[in-house]
């Protein structure tokens, strides 16, 4: 069996597009999340596009069409489907019912007797053109929990921002970094010494393999994981076992380190900050700042 390698990261079942795996959801009431969405049948285009574009905006995600859920969203029944008919209504609400049209990956699942009936498991893969909306109606949709909420005004203007390369270069904009943002901040002292580096992810999707570097100061990594900034030191380019951060899961933050320096004058810096996203994509941000180092002992919480 090929396991769609969106599956692990979305919390999908591996076998999700198998009859033996959507039959094992419906034994294990299997409930649905911001990723997962079961229709017992398709009912009409304009609420097929509000689902496509609800798990778009979401980060992507999948529709098994043929599961009927409870009234608590777990997976309940299955209702097979004539897969010519609802594939077709699939590919045709993805291409002319949603303005940026979206890539999908429909897989037919056939059932026990006929195999011209069975159940449709559709891949709604990350974007990098969200906001999606639906035509007909207009409405920008997206994943809270297990249903589809319209987005706020903040989280229109975070998807706008972090559109991604191409929606950027075509609208003249600056930069986007797909559907995951990642920035540094400086956190407050704790006394009168303590500095850290608070990592952050606000994007919508898993920051990967984030390393953060300086530009402009030389930046020296303790064997504890501490760091200390000193301007006259030679680079040292081993990086602590804390780096790079394996995955950062959206809305999450960590503090790798305190600052240690026995300069009191401030300091201009510029940290350089890449990550990959699920897709394979490798993004950076050049990030300016400026503090006043003071000794403090390494620190680094979750």
């Amino acid at each position: 069996m090929t396991v769609n390698p969106l599956f692990p990261w979305m919390g999908i079942p591996a076998d999700a597009d198998t009859l033996a795996g959507i039959k094992r959801l419906v034994n294990e009431r299997v409930t649905e999340t911001r990723h997962l969405d079961f229709k017992r049948q398709l009912n009409n285009a304009d609420d097929l596009a509000d689902d496509l574009v609800a798990l778009a905006n979401a980060g992507g995600g999948v529709l098994i069409v043929g599961v009927g859920t409870d009234n608590t969203d777990h997976a309940a029944s299955l209702h097979e489907q004539p897969l010519m008919v609802i594939e077709q209504q699939v590919v045709q609400a993805a291409r002319e019912g949603i303005d940026e049209p979206m890539r999908i990956e429909p897989v037919a699942v056939p059932g026990d007797t006929d195999p011209g009936r069975g159940f449709l498991v559709v891949t709604v893969p990350p974007s990098d053109r969200t906001p999606h909306i639906s035509v007909k109606r207009g409405r920008i949709l997206h994943r809270v929990g297990t249903h589809n909420k319209p987005m706020t005004r903040r989280e229109l203007g975070a998807a706008f921002a972090a559109g991604g390369d191409l929606f950027a270069a075509e609208f003249g904009l600056m930069r986007g970094y797909g559907a995951t943002a990642v920035k540094c901040e400086l956190v407050p002292p704790f006394g009168s010494t303590e500095w850290g580096i608070s990592v952050m992810n606000s994007g919508l999707m898993p920051a990967l393999d984030v390393t953060v570097a300086s530009v402009k100061q030389e930046m020296v990594w303790a064997e504890d994981g501490g760091v200390r900034l000193r301007g006259h030191l030679p680079r040292y380019v081993r990086e602590p076992s804390c780096l790079p951060i394996r995955s950062l899961p959206p809305g999450s933050d960590v503090v790798l380190t305190c600052l240690r320096d026995e300069h009191v004058d401030p300091v201009q810096d510029v940290l350089l900050v890449t990550w990959n996203t699920p897709d394979g994509q490798v993004h950076r941000s050049e990030q300016s700042w400026s503090w006043t180092p003071r000794w403090a002992p390494p620190v680094r919480t979750v």
